[in-house]
Formats: structure tokens, sequence, C-alpha cells
């Protein structure tokens, strides 16, 4: 129904003022609906916890995830907006909003890390070097793969050269994914060949966000039977007898093995000239065809003697220079029949590749070995010791490797003899990690540390370098004893790092950091004169270094202290009376501001006061506070620590009276004024108990016979004082019997009395040269004598 009828039909009804209501509730609700961009949430206490993506150019739309965000926001921003979100000092375009997300698209920025703030209605909050500004992304080109050519060279390692290697998320072989890649710079990938079943070659593709290479550079795959450009090859015979039909056999039993073993004989050339190669690859190639034509050679041998042939098939040099296969005066472009060799296990074997070529010391490392005429394997040997293995095929053997030490060849043992590949096989002890350049991150990372260590070889997977259970945004292997990783984004926490590699793994204490936050402060105000004890309650408040990690407004605390990672105390500063500022908490993981949470208002005088008490003697009042204007009435005062056992202070005067009735060195009270209007004020008032103890001594009686000497009395040497400071001296009322004195310095009481004295009791009392005056008591009785 619209709202036109709901007045219509309210107003028939004699309900008018009731349809003006419904109508203004329905447009409510509409805007609601058809204006997204302008809305507010429950205020609480926010939180920043991860940023999605980390890095990109401006105009990324970037994931602000945490908790109890608030505020409004329009789209495109105006003056009136609660909720802003800026990098570095630039406001982003907010898109979305949730209590526990934000969607924000990064403003123009120049290149590097920027902090991302994010301001409510309740407070300010700052991730530090959240965001890693980069240049626009372009689409990616591929230069060169070093090496170029991949014959039998599954799973080894090639590094690819371009451009615009950011954001990567994958690397093809044709349509085949690498077996895995690192980037470690916008112009450089490393990758781990995938194998491939079809000779030719295949496009080497990256791709990124920004799209796929489009290069037409190319990998070769050479086929392992091919005789081609890198088969150093050449047949040849002579024979006296060899007649047309001899040569025939001849050229029948060349076709026949190279049939049997590739299944082809189309891929025969014949003086074929190529460019010189010292390639590793070449060179296991060139390896590689001379095992195959020692095996062709034997065939031929064979067959020309069951023909009745006196000829003998012999080599001729293998030249890396020029590359010719000529096989007798064959001519490749005829067709061939196929036939079963039934001599195909005098074929000796041949090693072309192994991988991976290092493995953990204690052994178990599974190895691929790729090769020819491997089927009939009988034994493999990592150095002397004997592996276990099983052959997959003629040309690929899987193994274990045996526990070593060292660089080990490998050597492969047939029915017809043994092949040796030396120095295929690293042993490496297990990874240690001695020490990183940084043990802590912001929930963001993109920071670059350094892992110190042992043993870092083997590591070529994306997840040898972790955090936790994410990967290293990048990570280089500088040597074997240093890598240096970027740190990936993660969430707060322990993450420890690890290090996967060959020789076995090792992991390191690692830490995320969120934001602060701060959820109140108590108490929210103070004098102006500072000195006030603020506690900061909230969360994440590990990490706090230097004098400005604690500021009130702009100013420093005077002093903080980290009671907990949900606590902090910190002194307020001084401030101009009348000032509200902001508190903020800065830590490695970011920063947290409540916004307008301490009033620098409230001034009582005297600033200062000072009680010198004596214990168990009723103490002068102190003097009432008057309190600055920025304090409304009633005014209510408070002390902190207690008071000593018989002080008290005036709720209403802040006046300090009482007797104490215990000792106490000079201790300092903050006296506090609250206001009607909840504006505080701060004062300081110091307090000592003088006293002694003990308070009394044994009583002295003597005789008065004027020859006989009182044992003088202990003194003070063994007392305990509080509150008395300073050089202590004595004194001692009433006057002392004639002939009796006392010490000064000592409280000593001595002398031969002259006179008779009754019992009296004698008050001693002791002053410190600073502070403190307290008494103690002695009797002294002076008997007649005979």
């Amino acid at each position: 129904m619209t709202a036109q009828a709901i007045a219509s039909n309210f107003t028939q009804q004699g309900k008018s003022k009731l349809a003006w209501i419904a109508i203004f509730a329905l447009l409510l609700s509409t805007l609601a609906v058809i204006s997204p961009s302008d809305r507010a949430f429950a205020t609480g206490s926010p939180t920043l916890t991860q940023v999605s993506p980390a890095a990109g150019p401006a105009g990324t739309s970037v994931t602000i995830t945490g908790s109890n965000f608030s505020g409004s926001y329009s789209n495109p921003a105006v003056a009136g907006d609660t909720l802003k979100v800026s990098f570095r000092s630039s406001l982003g375009r907010v898109t979305a909003m949730s209590s526990t997300s934000i969607t924000v698209t990064a403003p123009t920025g120049s290149a590097g890390l920027a902090d991302i703030t994010v301001e409510t209605p309740d407070g300010i909050l700052t991730l530090d070097d959240a965001f890693n500004y980069r240049a626009a992304l372009t689409r990616p080109t591929v230069s060169s793969v070093t090496p170029s050519v991949s014959t039998l060279s599954a799973n080894s390692e090639v590094a690819i050269t371009g451009t615009g290697f950011v954001g990567v998320t994958s690397v093809t072989f044709g349509t085949t994914n690498a077996v895995s890649y690192r980037v470690e710079s916008a112009t450089r990938i490393v990758a781990v060949v995938p194998a491939k079943t079809v000779p030719g070659s295949s496009q080497v593709k990256v791709t990124t966000s920004a799209g796929t290479s489009t290069s037409a550079l190319n990998l070769n795959y050479a086929d392992p039977c091919e005789i081609s450009n890198y088969a150093n090859v050449r047949f040849t015979y002579r024979s006296s007898k060899l007649t047309k039909a001899t040569r025939k056999v001849l050229r029948d039993a060349v076709t026949e093995m190279v049939s049997a073993e590739c299944g082809s004989v189309s891929l025969l050339r014949y003086n074929l000239k190529v460019k010189a190669s010292t390639s590793a690859s070449h060179k296991s190639y060139i390896l590689l065809q001379r095992a195959r034509a020692k095996a062709v050679g034997d065939l031929v041998t064979s067959q020309l003697a069951i023909a009745g042939s006196t000829a003998k098939v012999t080599f001729a040099k293998f030249d890396e220079q020029v590359s010719q296969a000529a096989f007798a005066n064959w001519d490749s472009r005829k067709s061939y029949r196929k036939v079963t060799i039934a001599n195909r296990a005098s074929s000796l074997p041949a090693v072309t590749a192994s991988y991976p070529n290092v493995g953990s010391t204690s052994g178990g490392t599974s190895v691929t070995i790729k090769g020819v005429n491997l089927s009939d394997i009988t034994s493999v040997k990592f150095g002397s010791t004997t592996a276990t293995f099983s052959a997959v095929g003629d040309d690929q053997i899987n193994a274990t490797a045996p526990a070593g030490t060292g660089v080990a060849s490998i050597t492969l043992t047939g029915p017809n003899g043994s092949v040796t590949k030396s120095g295929a096989f690293r042993y490496a002890a297990a990874a240690t990690i001695t020490s990183i350049s940084s043990s802590t991150s912001s929930v963001a990372g993109t920071a670059t540390i350094t892992i110190n260590g042992t043993n870092f070889y083997g590591l070529r997977n994306i997840d040898s370098v972790r955090f936790g259970s994410v990967n290293a945004s990048s990570f280089q292997v500088v040597s074997t004893t240093r890598i240096t990783a970027v740190v990936p984004a993660n969430t707060p926490g322990s993450q420890n790092i690890s290090v996967s590699a060959a020789g076995g793994s090792d992991s390191e204490s690692f830490s995320y950091r969120g934001a602060p936050s701060i959820t109140s402060i108590s108490p929210t105000s103070g004098s102006a004169g500072g000195a006030t004890t603020v506690t900061f309650t909230g969360s994440g408040f590990t990490g706090l270094s230097g004098t400005s990690a604690v500021r009130f407004g702009t100013k420093n605390a005077t002093s903080y202290n980290v009671v907990s990672s949900t606590s902090v105390t910190a002194v307020s500063p001084s401030e101009t009376t009348g000032t509200t500022s902001n508190v903020t908490i800065t830590t490695s993981g970011g920063q947290a501001t409540l916004k307008a949470a301490y009033k620098f208002g409230g001034v009582i005088t005297p600033a200062t006061q000072t009680i010198q008490a004596t214990k168990d003697v009723l103490i002068t009042p102190t003097s009432a506070y008057t309190a600055n204007s920025a304090l409304t009435a009633p005014i209510a005062y408070t002390v902190t620590p207690t008071l000593p056992t018989g002080l008290t202070i005036s709720g209403s005067t802040g006046v300090i009276s009482g007797t104490p009735t215990v000792g106490q060195n000079a201790t300092s009270y903050t006296v506090t004024a609250t206001g009607d209007n909840d504006v505080l004020a701060t004062a300081l008032v110091t307090i000592s108990v003088a006293s002694v103890s003990p308070a009394s001594f044994t009583a002295i009686t003597a005789v008065n016979d004027g020859v006989t000497a009182i044992t003088p009395s202990a003194g003070f040497s063994g007392s305990t004082f509080t509150g008395i400071t300073g050089t202590k001296s004595y004194t001692i009322s009433p006057a002392l019997p004639a002939g009796l004195s006392i010490s000064s310095s000592t409280g000593v009481v001595s002398g031969t009395p002259t006179a008779v004295h009754v019992t009296t009791v004698h008050t001693i009392t002791v002053t410190g040269s600073t502070a403190g005056t307290a008494t103690a008591t002695i009797s002294i009785t002076v008997d007649p004598g005979a």
C-alpha cells in the first residue's frame, strides 16, 4: 500500500494524525533501503585486526576487518561524516560497512608503506605500515628463461625474467602448471619445471591480476629418442663383401632398432650442422645419444652376422661442435616397418637427470632418476650405499636415498654393466634458524626480515618459508646461511617462522600484533598541573617502547607502566586549564586513540601540604582546599593510598586531622577533588609520623652516697626510628637528679647521684636534624642510702 493510500484510509476514518505518522515512518524505512551510502552503526570499542589486500595501486578496494566499527559515512564523503578512513593523511572512499568490516577504495598515494587510520565517534585507530602502495599493475611479459632448453629436466629449476611479476597467480609451461614457483622480485621468478609427455615446444606463461604474458618465448622439450641438433652421432661401416642385399639388412636393422626404441623413425636426421653448446642439458643429451648409438651398433653387428656379412659397424668421434647423424645412406623420408628387437636386453643404461639433487643426511628423500634402458636395473647406489628403488618404465626409476653425508654419485647397475652420474646428490643436515632480524610484525605484514641459520639447501617450493600456516609473500635464499623473506599478512598471536629445507626443518618464535584498542580510561579528568595517575583499559598493550608510546593530546605521558596486555597506567603531563585531549597508545602493532577522553580542568589549592606528626600526638589539621571554577559544587574529596591509622580526611573540605597511632616514614598521598560535573583535580600531601621503639627504658635505681655511680642506661643504639631523619639529638625533662646527665648524641643517662630523687618518669625527646621528633620515657629513683 502506498503512503498516500495509507493516509487516505486513515483520513476517511477520522485518523489523519495517525496517517501522517505512518507516512513519516514509511518514508524513513524507504530511505534506509534506497540510501545505503549513509548508514550509522551502534557505538562500542573499535578494534582493527587485518587489512586485505595489503598491497596494490591507488584505487584498490581494501577490506578492513575488526570489531565494533561505528559512525556514518557518505559516498562521496561529506563534512558531517563520522566514519573516516585515511591512507597516510588522504581520505579513502568508503563503499561498504558493517560492525566488523569496512570496505574502502585506496586514495592516490606515492609508492611505499602507508599507515591506515580509522576514525569513529568513539576513537581513532591506526594500523602502522598496513598498506603498500605499488604502481598500477601492468600485463606481465616474459623475456627469457634460463636455461633455455629443458631436455629431460622435469622438476629442475628455471629462472624466468621479465616485467610485471606482481600478484602472480600462476606459472604454466604450455597448459601444465609449474610444480611450484616463487616470486623473487617484480622481474624474476624461479619455477620448477613440470613433466612433459609430448615432445616439442611449450610457451612459458605468467599470469597476474593484470593479465597473462603474451610472450612467444618457448621452452623446448626434446624427445629422448630424437637424433637431431643435439645428437652428435655418426654410423659408418666397411666391408669388402658389402652387397646390395647386405646394405638393405644394415638399413633395416638400424630402422628396426630405432623404431622399437622410439616408435618412429621420422625424427631421424642426417648431415645437420648446429651451433656449439656447453649447457648441462646439451651434454646430458650427448651422453644419452652415445648410449643409444652403442645399442644400435650392437644390434646392427648381430644382424650383419646373421646375414653372413663380415662388415663391422664402427663409430666416428663425437664432435660437440658439429652435429651429424648419418646412418649409412639411409633416407629418413622413406617409411619403414616396425619390428620387435629380440636382443633388447643387451643395451647399456644411461642417466640423464636426477631430482631433487639434495636431501636429508638421515635418508628417506624420494629421488627420481631419468635416463634410458632403466627397466632392467638391478641395483641403485648413492655413493657406496645401496638404495631401495622401483622402475617406473624404461626411462625412469624412483629411488629412496639412504643415509649419508657429503656429495654422492648415483650408480645404476644392469645385466650388461653400470653407469655412474658423478656428484648427483648432496646430503644436507637439517636446517637451523639461529636468529631473525625481527620477531614481531603488525598483522598487515609487508616488512622484509632476514633469517640467519645453517643448511638452507633445497628451498624451492613456495611453502618452504612460512609464518604459521601462511607462506611468506616471497623469499630469497641469499646463501646457505641467510634468507630474506617478506612477511605476509596474518592474524594476531604467535605464528612461528618455519624453514623447510631438503635436510629437515626448523622454526623460530614470531608473533603478529594487532592494533591496540582503548576501551576506557580512569579517571577521565585531572589537574591542569598534571601528575594524575590514569589507568588505560583495552587490549593489545604489548610492544610499548619509547617516551611517546602514551600521549595526552600532543604531549607524552610523564611516565607509564604496562601492567598487562589489557592495562596500562600513565601519569598525566601538565596542560592548559580547560583543555580536553585525546589519549593515544602506540605499539609495534599500531595505534589507538580515544577521542576527547581526558580533561585538564580541575585545580585545587594548596597544591602541596606537609604533615610532620608524632605518634600518639594530635596533629594540627591541614588547610582546607579551594577549587577553581572548573569544578562545580558540591565537591567531594578522597585520598590515596589509605591514611595512617588515626588520621581521617574530610569528604567536604579535604582537611586531614586526627591522632596517628603508628609511626611512618615520609609518604606521599594524592588528594582528589571530584566536582559535581565529574571534573577532577588533585593535590599532594606528604605525611610522616615520628616514633621510636622501644618507647620506654628500664628504671634506674641508685643510692645517694656520693660514691656509687649508676649503671648507664642503654641509650638508643638498638632502637628503631620511624619518621625521624638526619642527625639525631636527645634531651630530657624534667631535669635529671644532681650528678646525672644525658648524652645529647646517644641518649645514654650516666653519672653518680649526689641528691635524693624520688621516683620520677623522665621524657627523652629525639629530634632529627632534617625531620621528625619522637619521645621515650625512663624512670629514675635515688634512695637516701644508709
